[in-house]
């Protein structure tokens, strides 16, 4: 199935797909820090095709520059910004588990419904963090005015140990 993983990829070790958009594809990667410790990481690595357009790059940067800024539990962390050769990339903190929207269909699958006190946990959860991301201000106080714009079932992360 992934036939062509494991590759490395600058420093990092990319071990399978995770997703793809438009203007980039995230991978499981492998991080090893000075002392050669390891740790799973999401590397987020904008399209080989996108890296002479001054607008896409512009964009991935700005997205990772504001993603560093958040510091919530129910956040996936942001931990740097980098450039391999011309493509540009950023590491993430690497959930492991089912994002909402595959958790509903195995349910519905089983021809069941997920609780509905775990659905308004994780709902709350993510409230939560749109609270916190929206309630960011820059040096000045002044409120940065973010919204997601893409809220949906699939950008919800559910952990193997029930954390959203």
């Amino acid at each position: 199935m992934y036939s062509d993983f494991p590759q490395a990829f600058g420093p990092f070790e990319l071990l399978r797909p995770l997703g793809r958009g438009g203007m980039a594809e995230v991978f499981l990667a492998q991080a090893r820090s000075a002392d050669g410790q390891q740790r799973a990481v999401a590397l987020k690595r904008m399209h080989a095709s996108l890296s002479e357009d001054v607008d896409a790059v512009e964009m991935l940067v700005s997205e990772a520059q504001l993603a560093m800024r958040f510091d919530h539990p129910n956040i996936a962390r942001t931990y740097e910004l980098g450039k391999h050769g011309a493509t540009y990339f950023f590491l993430m903190e690497f959930v492991d588990g089912l994002d909402l929207g595959s958790l509903a269909a195995i349910a519905a699958r089983a021809g069941e419904r997920l609780d509905p006190v775990a659905v308004a946990w994780i709902v709350r959860a993510v409230a939560r963090a749109l609270a916190h991301a929206h309630g960011l201000r820059n040096a000045d106080g002044q409120l940065l005015g973010i919204v997601h714009r893409d809220v949906s079932p699939q950008n919800v992360l559910i952990t193997r140990d029930g954390h959203a």
